[in-house]
């Protein structure tokens, strides 16, 4: 694809699939020549955001194994592109840690979500890597995430199912294992 003329690509694209579009779309895209490209960038910003390590910055140290709880974000929105099909799929993330020595803030676990979701990726990778990530550079004793999706290739093309939603869940160390594992489903509550 040129980096030049990435609207023109895609208007040879459609052009395969439907000819009779392309007028159409064709004025468009002179109209606004930067729209489709814009709307892309914003839509998958990920690969131009910070990296997990720079997004997780330390609120506060803490004695390693001193905190006996659960640190959790509920409800985080997303919207995301699946790398089978590049169609968009969206819904929420509830993510939680068991810190170790670090306490990471909490609007820091939405722009985790961001940097995992606005990309083409798959619900299981969301969920893998959310997890990953608190492990690794936030030094958590555990990790879980619920990632709950609505997928348009679900509903609008293949088996159709309009209503169906898809559940992934992934946990490590005392979230997968150990005491912790038991506060998760009423951290997730979220009363």
């Amino acid at each position: 694809m040129s980096k030049d003329k990435p609207d023109l690509e895609l208007l040879q694209w459609i052009r395969n699939i439907a000819p009779e579009q392309v007028e159409v779309l064709s004025r468009q895209f002179d109209e606004k020549p930067d729209r489709i490209t814009n709307a892309y960038k914003e839509l998958l910003s990920a690969y131009s955001q910070e990296t997990p390590d720079e997004i997780i910055s330390v609120t506060e140290e803490i004695e390693d194994g001193s905190f006996n709880g659960l640190v959790s974000g509920l409800s985080i929105d997303f919207l995301s592109f699946c790398s089978h099909h590049f169609l968009p799929f969206f819904g929420s993330v509830d993510v939680l840690y068991h810190p170790g020595s670090k306490i990471i803030g909490i609007g820091k676990l939405s722009r985790l979500v961001d940097y995992r979701t606005k990309r083409f990726t798959i619900q299981e990778h969301i969920a893998k890597d959310l997890c990953e990530d608190l492990m690794l550079y936030a030094n958590a004793k555990g990790a879980f995430a619920k990632v709950v999706a609505k997928h348009t290739c679900l509903c609008h093309r293949g088996p159709k199912k309009y209503q169906s939603k898809n559940v992934v869940t992934y946990s490590l160390g005392t979230c997968a294992s150990g005491p912790m594992q038991f506060q998760v489903p009423s951290a997730l509550d979220g009363k």
